[in-house]
């Protein structure tokens, strides 16, 4: 092999590398610039786990605030989250959405199972789940498409 082969073999190896292929946080929960956005109970650290979140985001302190595109909610016990869906789900856009994040370790209080149910008695679905770091994992809770505002975009097609 030679140097320049060494040398690129090294490069797309490299953790740098990688971590390009890999989909921004912001990416993945679907933050776009302009979102009116809610997050509850984060870790100290949740902004340093995005470089990239747009500054032309909404960040709304209010917990009872309505009108809102996403929520973020961080909570480690299945009984709260259960009991505050209800509510939280009232607070955004029929297409807005709902990140559900827990400690990893909480794997088993939050599978993927039970987190459909919850959904389901929501009347919402979930529609992605991802890793936010090495200590929390994240569901995606959207309302169903028929009572999606995109369903009416879709029927003019």
């Amino acid at each position: 092999m030679n140097t320049l082969e060494s040398d690129s073999k090294e490069f797309f190896d490299s953790n740098i590398f990688q971590n390009k292929l890999k989909k921004s946080l912001v990416n993945q929960l679907d933050i776009l610039p302009e979102t009116r956005m809610l997050i509850i109970n984060e870790p100290e650290y949740y902004f340093k786990l995005m470089p990239d979140f747009p500054l032309e985001t909404q960040l709304v302190i209010d917990k009872n605030s309505t009108n809102l595109d996403l929520i973020h909610y961080f909570e480690n016990d299945f009984d709260k989250l259960s009991q505050n869906l209800p509510r939280l789900k009232d607070q955004i856009y029929k297409n807005g959405s709902i990140w559900i994040s827990f400690p990893v370790e909480h794997i088993t209080d939050f599978n993927d199972e039970k987190m459909d149910k919850l959904a389901k008695k929501n009347d919402m679905i979930v529609v992605k789940k991802i890793e936010i770091d090495f200590e929390f994992l994240a569901y995606k809770f959207c309302f169903k498409v028929k009572e999606n505002k995109f369903k009416d975009l879709l029927d003019m097609i």
